[in-house]
């Protein structure tokens, strides 16, 4: 599969995503709208989100381009993003020739733009964080720029993205030889560890205290089934909290729990999550295993590999069900591309495929 092949893919999955958005009031259940439905009323005036400045802020996104009456537009406007966003990815690939399992990382984040950036959304603010990191040209300096970008981001959206920052910048202090699948689930424990520290001393509360304060206050409903709950009941407290936000940390890359929900839906949820995120560390393990030259060969590489990694370590902390964390994680995936077109490939001579030559 070549750089072609994943431009005409890009092409014809924008055009099944389309589809899903005019299509969205009929086969979309209401629950995937009462966020978009909130940020239109505050966008054209008719609604307010008290202290809340990630509504205030992206409804004000959308009346700045005149699109608080424009759903549809909206829509595409979202899905439009993320495909071009995916292009760019594309053509900043290191390689030439592409792992087959790209075109279905492709395919199935475009169809989760579709569901969740294709109407008036939070998320399409993030895309330009990952654009960011991507178009950015790949000198020291630009990684201020970069970091700039996400603390303006939590200061304006969402604060809990000054963590997603401070993790970013301990990765890319890190040796670029580090980089491997190994150290990263390694150091994600480690992560964890060292928050819950800082949560029990300087905030007294456990690890997990957010996220079980949102699903308390939205209690249980048909609307919360989807909600993360502790896996486990041990003592102490402080290392019940370790170990549930590490099984949590699992299941984000592959939300099991949902097939338990005995659903068809919830089952294509799970194998569609996974698929993006097993592709991913496999090209993460390859990297680390066997082609470590090519994250010399582009500071994007190694951009994308940290914002994946302190995005679903964070994300483990605060979400409070899956929904919200495949809906978080789709703006995410063109950084996830990027690593997935970076794997090696083996050929059936068993030598690797070249480098795109520049």
């Amino acid at each position: 599969m070549n750089s072609q092949d994943l431009y005409v893919a890009i092409g014809a999955f924008w055009s099944v995503g389309a589809l899903i958005i005019l299509a969205r009031d009929r086969i979309l259940p209401d629950k995937f709208s009462y966020d978009g439905d909130f940020i239109q009323r505050i966008a054209n005036g008719t609604g307010i989100a008290r202290g809340d400045n990630s509504y205030t802020n992206t409804g004000a996104f959308y009346r700045i381009l005149n699109l608080e009456d424009s759903p549809i537009l909206s829509g595409l406007l979202g899905l439009t993003a993320f495909t071009l966003l995916c292009a760019l990815v594309v053509s900043k690939s290191v390689r030439q020739i592409y792992w087959p399992a790209s075109l279905a990382v492709v395919g199935a984040s475009t169809i989760f733009a579709a569901v969740y950036l294709g109407y008036y959304s939070k998320e399409i603010i993030v895309l330009a964080i990952v654009a960011t990191i991507v178009a950015m040209p790949e000198r020291v300096e630009c990684e201020v720029a970069i970091i700039a970008v996400m603390l303006a981001y939590a200061a304006l959206f969402r604060p809990y993205w000054m963590i997603i920052a401070a993790i970013y910048a301990i990765c890319r202090l890190l040796p670029t030889r580090s980089v491997n699948l190994k150290s990263l689930l390694t150091a994600s424990v480690i992560v964890l560890v060292l928050i819950s520290v800082v949560f029990e001393v300087g905030l007294g509360v456990s690890l997990d205290y957010y996220r079980q304060s949102v699903n308390d206050i939205r209690g249980a409903g048909s609307d919360s089934i989807t909600r993360i709950e502790p896996y486990v009941s041990i003592a102490p407290s402080q290392l019940e909290s370790v170990v549930n936000v590490t099984i949590t940390l699992i299941t984000l890359f592959f939300p099991f729990p949902l097939i338990f929900l005995g659903s068809a839906y919830y089952v294509g949820i799970v194998c569609s999550v996974s698929v993006v995120w097993l592709t991913f560390l496999l090209a993460v393990s390859r990297l680390g295993a066997g082609d470590i030259v090519s994250l010399k060969k582009t500071m994007r590489l190694s951009r994308c590999i940290s914002l994946a990694f302190a995005f679903i370590v964070v994300q483990a902390l605060f979400e409070p069900d899956f929904g919200s964390a495949v809906r978080h994680q789709v703006p995410i995936m063109p950084a996830v591309l990027l690593v997935v077109l970076a794997a090696p490939i083996q050929q059936t001579s068993g030598q690797l495929l070249y480098f795109r030559k520049k």
